[in-house]
């Protein structure tokens, strides 16, 4: 059984296709879900999905640094309010970004608040620092004793980085991008890490990886990515570091189990 440690099952590119979806994820044996909300508009949807998927779905919600701007003045409620419908929810994603033009002064405020939530209610953090993983550690490395997990989604960051990381306890989330030969520090950090540190995503509906299959019923030029395509990446993995599919599986599904359930829930 694998566990796809990230999607985003919500996304409205994936709407009319979730059948689809759900069979080709059980082809490739994966039984369960961690599906991220962004902001407050998909948190309904991915809460509606969380009780009828015939998949299990473990979620998380939060507002992502791109749909920073523009929120509105009670989104910190709607935000506390689905995670006290949700009691098993993380709070993701969240983070830091460095691709996109959102001004630092919008971002970290946000990001800052969910952390401080994250602490407050005892729930795991799913955790985006593209292109600003150094100011991402910067903010968690004073928070990271008291959360009870931390998944660093899409980690693309070097060798050095990512041992900053494993000092504080988190746990890394590789996808795509490992399918990408000249993706060296990525690479390069999935083959150094300890083994039951390392989860594995496909951040569907987006980062369709090299050696996938298409969507069920798009073309040849869809870029539309799934969970059936997990075994792309853990494929990677696997040769990274010469260790059998059936090793990958089990260790992966354990750590990103006991990742989202640590500690005890407060709220």
């Amino acid at each position: 059984m694998w566990i796809d440690a990230h999607v985003h099952l919500q996304d409205a590119r994936l709407a009319g296709k979730l059948s689809e979806y759900a069979d080709s994820a059980r082809r490739a044996g994966v039984a369960c879900l961690c599906s991220a909300g962004t902001s407050p508009a998909d948190w309904e949807r991915l809460a509606s999905l969380t009780e009828t998927f015939p998949i299990r779905i473990l979620p998380s919600f939060g507002v992502h640094p791109w749909d920073a701007v523009g929120l509105s003045r009670d989104w910190f409620d709607q935000l506390e309010f689905i995670l006290s419908r949700f009691p098993e929810a993380s709070i993701g994603e969240i983070g830091l970004d460095g691709l996109r033009e959102v001004p630092e002064e919008i971002q970290l405020p946000v990001f800052r608040a969910q952390l401080d939530l994250a602490v407050r209610l005892g729930r795991p953090v799913v955790l985006h620092g593209a292109r600003s993983w150094g100011s991402l550690y910067e903010e968690l490395r004073s928070r990271a004793d008291q959360l009870p997990g931390i998944l660093l989604h899409g980690f693309s960051a070097s060798k050095e980085m990512a041992e900053r990381f494993l000092a504080l306890g988190a746990v890394f989330s590789f996808g795509g991008l490992l399918c990408n030969e000249n993706a060296t520090r990525c690479r390069e950090s999935a083959m150094r890490l300890p083994l039951d540190r390392i989860t594995i995503e496909t951040d569907s509906p987006d980062c369709f990886p090299n050696g996938g299959t298409r969507f069920p019923g798009e073309g040849e030029d869809s870029k539309l990515n799934h969970s059936g395509n997990l075994l792309a990446v853990a494929t990677a993995l696997s040769t990274l570091r010469n260790i059998p599919l059936d090793e990958i599986a089990q260790t992966t599904r354990e750590t990103t189990l006991r990742l989202f359930g640590a500690g005890e829930r407060k709220g």
